[in-house]
């Protein structure tokens, strides 16, 4: 008897593209040959919360989940070892599970970002069905004006009489309590947010094994005469070294994951492995992408959150010097910008000296602070690349980039000037260093392999049985955020998969 577990399909990594192709494949898929229903495998690196438990029941929540996910956010809930850049929880649904629940589903304009980028043949038709599948698992819909707050209307007012187009952030929610600790990585308790719950469940009720806290450690990949073949993983679960086989293997580990197992399996650039090279393509790990912001906060003498959660959010977009800025406001809402956590806030720019006058400035700011940001998305710049090591290396001080920034910047402090009720204090400073957030592109979709590592259908231009489909393949940062784009692709993949590899006859 062979020493591993045999698979027709092996899904490494349970974030939000894994969870929803794994379930999906196995719910609509079958054996090519035998026409029997497949046998997944679905690896993730950390743990599971809720297995086994009732379907979840967005707005209500399940028992042991609210037993297992307090308020807290992805910094301090990230596991140990995680030393990728991403802002990644490691656990069973990934960011699929504390997603801030603004969603932003692909415009014509990403979609022809993408195809100018690499050549995919992705439109909008084509992924009609899946846009309508993530629609409604996601519940998209444009944010109610009884969530807003009252800093979201000085925001809206202020840009309006600009001259901008402002409208309602579109979000992903049900029966959301308003309890205003939304966004910023947090874990909802009671699941109002569409998110990977419902394709977790999905997976265990069409046959898929979960197969938790075990790290992906790299693809079996084989060298047969003058071919690369994939043939399953080495994963190591709780300390133990463990290998699974199967005839196909995707890899869904995000933007900075999917990388670093390929580039662990030798399928990487020269520059980076040297002589642990097995197949080379020097675009896995490169090219990455995402969006760039600054925040401008200021500070109010009047309660501008109410007693409103704050779940919805105004936002218009502009045309900068380096493409398109989106600007939203976040306003005191606790988790809308982390700089309203009052622990953070006690020791900002605005406080007083320590003594009564820093004590009343704390008893009110959570209530008073607000923060408008500017987003640089879709730009054309030098971009980065991700590690080995899943370092995220790129210019931080690009001066292209910090420009447009401070544009944005500028056009923040113009309207909370022009705002009905005006900051008592506003942070002026101008952007010298930024983030990318929103992080994409690292092993993006393309025509061949000299601009990508897979092709439209997600499969290797390398190696055979390999396919990767996750935030990595999308060709070029979005203007729509990551999270929703992410959902469309992996909904477009497990379609592209099931005809490709998983109907009788292929």
């Amino acid at each position: 008897m062979p020493d591993y577990d045999s698979y027709d399909l092996i899904v490494a990594g349970g974030g939000t593209a894994g969870c929803l192709i794994a379930s999906r494949i196995a719910e609509h898929g079958i054996h090519p040959k035998t026409g029997d229903r497949l046998r997944v495998a679905l690896i993730e690196g950390g743990p599971y919360f809720i297995g086994g438990q009732q379907e979840p029941r967005p707005g209500y929540g399940a028992t042991g989940r609210r037993q297992a996910i307090v308020n807290i956010n992805y910094q301090e809930f990230r596991a140990e070892p995680w030393p990728y850049d991403g802002h990644q929880n490691k656990m069973m649904g990934g960011c699929g599970l504390h997603w801030g629940g603004n969603a932003y589903h692909p415009i014509k304009e990403d979609f022809d970002h993408w195809r100018w980028e690499t050549g995919v043949d992705w439109d909008e038709e084509k992924f009609r069905s899946a846009s309508q599948e993530i629609r409604e698992v996601y519940n998209i819909h444009p944010a109610p004006e009884q969530n807003m707050t009252r800093g979201n209307f000085l925001f809206r007012d202020a840009a309006r009489g600009t001259g901008y187009n402002v409208g309602p952030a579109p979000v992903g929610r049900s029966n959301c309590i308003d309890c205003g600790y939304c966004g910023s990585g947090h874990l909802c308790k009671y699941d109002s947010k569409g998110s990977s719950l419902y394709y977790i469940h999905l997976a265990e009720i069409n046959g898929v094994k979960i197969i938790t806290d075990s790290e992906v450690e790299k693809v079996i990949i084989e060298k047969q005469g003058g071919r690369a073949v994939a043939k399953g993983v080495h994963y190591t679960r709780h300390g133990q070294h463990n290998e699974a086989r199967a005839p196909k293997v995707i890899v869904t580990c995000g933007t900075a994951g999917t990388p670093v197992v390929l580039m662990r399996s030798g399928y990487g650039s020269r520059e980076f492995l040297g002589d642990r090279l097995i197949v080379e393509n020097n675009n896995v790990g490169r090219h990455l992408d995402g969006d760039m912001g600054h925040g401008v906060n200021a500070l109010f003498d009047i309660d501008i959150k109410g007693d409103r959660g704050g779940v919805g959010r105004y936002f218009f977009r502009m045309m900068g010097s380096m493409g398109y800025q989106t600007l939203r406001i976040n306003d005191s809402k606790m988790s809308a910008v982390d700089e309203a956590y009052p622990h953070v806030l006690a020791l900002h720019r605005f406080a007083p000296d320590l003594g009564w006058e820093h004590k009343e400035y704390m008893r009110t700011v959570c209530r008073r602070f607000g923060n408008i940001s500017a987003s640089l998305a879709a730009a054309i710049w030098d971009k980065g690349v991700v590690t080995p090591i899943g370092k995220f290396v790129y210019n931080r001080e690009d001066a292209r980039v910090l420009k447009s920034l401070k544009e944005g910047t500028e056009l923040i402090v113009e309207l909370y000037e022009k705002m009905e009720v005006k900051p008592v204090k506003i942070d002026r400073k101008p952007p010298k260093r930024f983030h990318i957030g929103h992080q994409t592109s690292s092993c993006r979709a393309g025509e061949s392999r000299k601009n990508s590592v897979v092709n439209s259908d997600f499969e290797s231009h390398d190696v055979e049985n390999l396919l990767v489909a996750s935030a990595a393949v999308i060709p070029r940062g979005n203007l729509t955020s990551a999270h929703i784009p992410t959902s469309l692709v992996a909904a477009y993949a497990w379609r592209r998969i099931v005809a490709n590899h998983f109907t009788r006859g292929v």
